[in-house]
């Protein structure tokens, strides 16, 4: 009788993982009809593809009637991928308003923060979109000391400590609310923070990122403005993140010649050396930036992998780390035309770099584009597979 039970039982388990294979098949061919038929048949709505994305996630992108499918078959609306999104999250970060409303009708977890420590809410502030803001407010969605933060809401950052939290506060990822603040830009949000006696000191707990640094990584405008207001809590202009990243060595390397100088003044070590022996001086280019650090006795960083010539003469030696190599183009452009393939491990000469400002981003890896000699022969190649 047992075994005819446990017979039974793994018969009704194959026939579900078949219909749930067939669920995935008519996901992935976009056929609604098909899908209603594995649903039907016991297709399992809450099915993680590859064990980390829930087929629902990708079903939502179709449209509602999808989502509608899945929603009469038991689907769990709240329902998480691996790193802890909703699909009211992810479908934030994908600016999917119509997928977002058909979730908040069906009472989706409006507060659920993920593993980066994102709600919906502060996702759609880091995202500026105003439309997801407004539709997230209006169903009810809270705020906090980190979407005040990152949204630029000074008084309400002030009313949110006077309620009891603390100025000093991480989110559930590790990240301060003045990380958040200084990183956007948000001057105002930065001058209250201090005000309330917020540490210049902190960093996220993941990467080791402080308020200083933030500015620095970031693309906001007003670099300047953020770092002397940070400045006049005394912060350590020198210290590293968790990948052995220096502020001032940074900011050479984006070519930000103003904030270069200023953290100089401020009194960084232009000697500085980040985890590929860099000093700022290894990456600047502009004459007049380089004038001020040399009347400031500043070396060129590693001599085995970079040199300093004057008049903004820069090279750096590095190797290619795409597993499958990397392409030299003859233009700055992923469009643009291959000229030989650079084997990964190859030596590779880095003439020039564009600004950090005009990151992009190519197979999950963000960088720049780079002007590179490689076998004697000059071309370009993107940054984010350059060690």
């Amino acid at each position: 009788m047992v075994a005819t039970a446990c017979a039974t039982r793994q018969v009704r388990l194959e026939y579900a993982r078949e219909e749930t294979d067939a669920l995935t098949d008519a996901v992935w061919d976009k056929n609604l009809q098909a899908a209603r038929a594995a649903l039907a048949k016991g297709g399992d709505p809450n099915y993680l593809y590859q064990g980390t994305t829930p087929l629902f996630f990708k079903a939502l992108r179709l449209g509602t009637d999808w989502a509608e499918a899945f929603a009469d078959a038991g689907v769990d609306i709240n329902l998480q991928d691996w790193k802890k999104n909703t699909a009211l999250i992810a479908m934030v970060d994908q600016r999917n308003h119509e997928a977002m409303r058909w979730l908040i009708r069906r009472d989706a977890d409006l507060n659920h923060r993920s593993f980066h420590g994102h709600t919906a809410l502060l996702l759609a502030y880091i995202h500026e979109d105003a439309t997801s803001i407004a539709m997230l407010k209006k169903a009810g969605a809270k705020e906090d000391i980190f979407t005040h933060s990152v949204s630029g809401n000074a008084e309400g950052l002030q009313e949110r400590v006077r309620a009891g939290e603390s100025v000093n506060e991480y989110s559930s990822y590790g990240i301060p609310a003045l990380v958040y603040a200084a990183g956007f830009g948000r001057t105002e949000c930065v001058r209250m923070l201090l005000s309330l006696s917020a540490s210049v000191s902190v960093s996220d707990r993941e990467n080791g990122i402080t308020p200083v640094m933030a500015v620095v990584m970031s693309d906001i405008p007003n670099k300047t403005e953020v770092l002397q207001l940070l400045a006049k809590g005394v912060p350590n202009l020198n210290i590293t993140t968790a990948d052995g990243e220096r502020p001032i060595v940074v900011a050479a390397r984006r070519q930000e010649n103003e904030v270069v100088r200023l953290l100089a003044e401020l009194g960084a070590d232009v000697n500085a050396r980040d985890e590929k022996g860099a000093t700022a001086l290894s990456y600047v280019t502009d004459a007049a930036t380089e004038k001020f650090l040399l009347a400031r006795r500043a070396k060129c960083g590693d001599p085995k992998r970079f040199t300093c010539g004057r008049g903004g003469r820069r090279t750096e030696k590095t190797k290619v780390i795409a597993a499958d190599g990397l392409y030299l183009r003859d233009a700055p452009s992923i469009e643009a035309t291959k000229l030989t393939l650079m084997k990964a491990g190859a030596t590779v000469i880095i003439l020039s770099r564009a600004p950090g400002k005009d990151h992009e981003h190519h197979d999950g890896r963000t960088g720049v584009w780079c002007r590179v000699r490689f076998r004697g022969r000059e071309g370009y190649a993107f940054s984010g597979f350059l060690e």
